[in-house]
């Protein structure tokens, strides 16, 4: 009797655009996280932040902290908004490094006192679901392994070639690649 071979995914596709992209929104979320802690080093200790609360709500969590080092600057007990005044904090830049910040769609983590973004691979990875998708693949990589060695010798024209295989394969023109059309999986 046959043992059934475990299937095993393959990646068919890198997307390196949208990984690249998202790459970069992940910086863009950590200069803002930056930009933040910088803009309420001029006004409280910043090592005294609460950084996963940070995360959440800049402005709430900038505000408990003036409260609890400035807080004492009057004898009476004051609300934010006249602290604020008091000492010419103008609020309305937090808020909208805030906005800026909860735009991006991109998972921050805290690690000490580090906020990282990770930014998966796999995320971007198109892979076979079953064992007809692996032999198909493999027949595309066969294709195009020949396709690649004809191109060596006379000119290919990527089109032509997408549409006389019914799009079995299709080229990326970005990093001049064939590969197999996912899409018709």
């Amino acid at each position: 009797m046959k043992k059934k071979k475990e299937f095993i995914a393959m990646p068919i596709y890198f997307q390196e655009q949208s990984f690249r992209e998202a790459e970069k929104r992940a910086e863009n979320k950590l200069n803002l996280i930056s930009q933040a802690l910088e803009w309420c080093s001029h006004h409280i200790n910043t090592d005294k932040l609460n950084r996963e609360n940070f995360l959440f709500d800049f402005v709430a969590e900038f505000n408990k902290e003036l409260l609890a080092q400035k807080g004492d600057i009057v004898k009476a007990k004051v609300g934010v908004d006249k602290i604020h005044f008091l000492l010419e904090i103008h609020i309305s830049k937090l808020k909208d490094l805030q906005k800026q910040f909860d735009d991006i769609k991109i998972d921050v983590d805290v690690h000490g006192d580090d906020y990282v973004c990770k930014v998966d691979r796999d995320s971007f990875t198109i892979y076979t679901k079953n064992d007809d998708e692996n032999e198909k693949l493999i027949k595309a990589n066969y294709l195009i392994d020949a396709i690649d060695k004809v191109s060596g010798y006379q000119k290919v024209y990527p089109l032509d070639l997408c549409r006389g295989t019914s799009n079995f394969i299709s080229y990326d023109i970005r990093n001049n690649k064939y590969f197999l059309n996912y899409n018709f999986l």
